[in-house]
């Protein structure tokens, strides 16, 4: 796969998968919804590392990454699902788009790593006020869309503390073997879940857009979304990669909007760009800062020579 090839599956994936959660949950509860993709995710994988005969590492670290990867995809996916039955897929991938901004304020507390720069703290303070906004405006719209926002909000905070935890762990393990790995580790959990809060399967009520939803989610989003991802993460820079996480929200909303018919108003689209406008300088602000001020000193070391 050709690296470009592999940036725009990656973009694609993430922008459609949202949309792909809220039709799975049409004709079936969200707890069966989850485990029926990441069950079939899990028996996939399986299935490609036995065939290419892939070494599968049960050392105690590898088994601290399972089980720490297993609690972001069981908390952050459950927890996602739910929150679909409330909120549209486009505001579902804006909310998600700011797993970056938590995960360095979470790596800044929890790994004692550098401190935020003014910058990434200025970004912060523009995705809080372009998210009020958009709150503001869905909830008037629609009572229950808090409970959503907030369901994506701990979500978010889900994955990036057990990504943050997972960098504790000094292992380099195959993106398949700590994705299979992951995905068994967490199967117990989901299956505990769906008994928990239904416990029925009723399949003659499942709709065919339901399950090709789940098939497509289970198979590109959770793996082939996951290798495309760590194809382009060794092959470009972060900074490449992390336009991904700029361009993919917007594209979302295109897409619930033409294939869903979801709402897109000018409140709407003001506090998306307030958010994408403070994703933008988190993501280049001191890149760009630090090529202002080398462009000025050189300008006024100009001046000083003439």
């Amino acid at each position: 796969m050709s690296v470009p090839a592999a940036y725009i599956t990656v973009v694609l994936l993430w922008a459609t998968t949202p949309l792909a959660i809220v039709w799975s949950i049409e004709s079936m509860h969200p707890t069966l919804a989850v485990l029926l993709r990441m069950g079939l995710a899990c028996i996939v994988g399986w299935v490609i590392v036995l065939l290419l005969r892939i070494e599968f590492s049960w050392c105690p670290k590898s088994r601290h990454i399972y089980t720490l990867s297993a609690f972001g995809i069981t908390a952050g996916m459950t927890l996602s699902y739910v929150a679909a039955q409330y909120l549209s897929s486009g505001l579902m991938s804006l909310v998600f788009g700011l797993s970056p901004i938590a995960s360095a304020f979470l790596s800044s507390r929890l790994l004692e790593e550098k401190r935020l720069l003014p910058s990434q703290k200025l970004s912060m303070l523009l995705a809080l006020i372009g998210l009020l906004i958009v709150c503001y405006e869905k909830i008037n719209v629609n009572a229950d869309s808090w409970k959503g926002i907030g369901l994506m909000l701990i979500s978010v905070v889900t994955f990036s503390i057990s990504g943050v935890l997972m960098k504790r762990v000094n292992i380099r393990l195959n993106p398949l073997v700590s994705t299979v790995g992951a995905l068994t580790y967490s199967m117990p959990v989901f299956v505990v879940l769906w008994v928990l809060f239904d416990g029925s399967l009723n399949v003659e009520q499942w709709s065919h857009q339901s399950v090709m939803a789940i098939v497509y989610s289970a198979i590109m989003g959770s793996l082939v979304g996951f290798f495309a991802y760590f194809y382009i993460l060794n092959k470009l820079s972060m900074t490449t990669v992390a336009l991904a996480t700029i361009i993919t929200p917007p594209l979302a909303i295109l897409v619930g909007a033409q294939l869903n018919d979801e709402l897109v108003t000018m409140v709407f689209v003001v506090g998306t760009s307030v958010i994408l406008f403070g994703l933008t300088i988190f993501q280049f602000g001191e890149r760009f800062i630090k090529r202002f001020k080398c462009f000025y000193q050189w300008q006024k070391l100009k001046r000083i020579r003439s």
